[in-house]
């Protein structure tokens, strides 16, 4: 899988290569996602508790909102994504509830079994969204002008690069003629 870096203007004149960011075959489509880091300077408030840094963190967000070419087979990519998380974190609190629910209504015995049921069910979620945090389109930088998108796909990544290559070279000589200047 590859990176790539957008630029802000580009991708909000909607001016992506259309193919697919997922597997390089000829987009069919877009899906828009919105890829977001928190701020650096967050980390700071982990010495005032966790709750004020979790609560930093949702709100310093820097984002970066893409229409992301996708083929008939990947349309869905980012959705998986957003159900995976959700989906899971939402059945393991109802699991949680339910064994909070049977102290004192069952035996000790069975009380253990669910915990453990659900510790397990905990790790099975951790290892699947893991898994697929770390297989699919990911930022892994966010700025107010550009991203770096990792785990696109390698034709995507030269399309998009091959595409402006040209503006980047006249960038270049104006750069230099006015260093010139």
């Amino acid at each position: 899988m590859g990176a790539v870096r957008l630029v802000r203007d580009r991708v909000e004149q909607g001016d992506l290569p259309a193919v697919c960011m997922r597997c390089g075959e000829a987009a069919t489509g877009t899906s828009g996602k919105t890829f977001s880091k928190r701020q650096g300077w967050t980390f700071i408030l982990i010495f005032l508790g966790g709750l004020p840094y979790l609560l930093a963190g949702l709100v310093f967000r820097d984002r970066f909102r893409v229409q992301a070419p996708l083929c008939d087979a990947h349309r869905n990519h980012f959705h998986w994504q957003r159900a995976i998380l959700w989906g899971g974190l939402t059945g393991l609190i109802g699991l949680a509830v339910g064994c909070f629910t049977l102290i004192g209504n069952v035996s000790d015995e069975v009380q253990k079994q669910c915990f453990i049921g659900l510790a397990i069910a905990g790790g099975v979620w951790v290892v699947v969204y893991l898994g697929n945090m770390f297989t699919s389109i990911t930022a892994a930088s966010v700025s107010s002008e550009e991203t770096l998108l990792v785990g696109v796909s390698d034709e995507f990544a030269k399309a998009y690069e091959t595409r402006f290559a040209a503006d980047r070279e006249v960038a270049r000589r104006w750069g230099r003629q006015a260093e010139m200047r």
